[in-house]
């Protein structure tokens, strides 16, 4: 598996969703992740930029969470019912945003806040 691929896996983008990101075919998205086909540096640059941004703001919940509540025993997160509102919370698909939210939950998880 090559680093582009790994990329999208850590981002949640399917195959269509990562073309209609890239403003791509489909098919150059496959030959990319199967290596094929190079990735362009502007490609790799949005993906890198991307999954950067995801982790970013998986910390960032974290910390939100830790300055407002000492031990809390449960925590309410709420997460985009469709790629409509994830695009208006500043994600490309609510896929995305949903992984977003699984790495505050499993940071929380592995801190012991959950």
């Amino acid at each position: 598996m090559n680093y582009f691929n790994h990329l999208l896996k850590i981002s949640g983008l399917s195959n269509t969703e990562a073309a209609i990101f890239f403003d791509v075919r489909i098919d150059s998205v496959k030959g990319r992740q199967s290596g094929r086909r190079d990735v362009p540096p502007g490609i790799l640059d949005t993906i890198e930029q991307l999954v950067e941004r995801m982790l970013n703001a998986a910390n960032q919940a974290i910390d939100a969470i830790n300055e407002q509540h000492t031990n809390p025993t449960s925590i309410e997160i709420g997460y985009a019912a469709d790629d409509h509102e994830a695009q208006t919370l500043g994600w490309p698909t609510a896929t995305v945003h949903e992984r977003v939210i699984a790495l505050v939950a499993a940071q929380a998880n592995a801190a012991g806040d959950t």
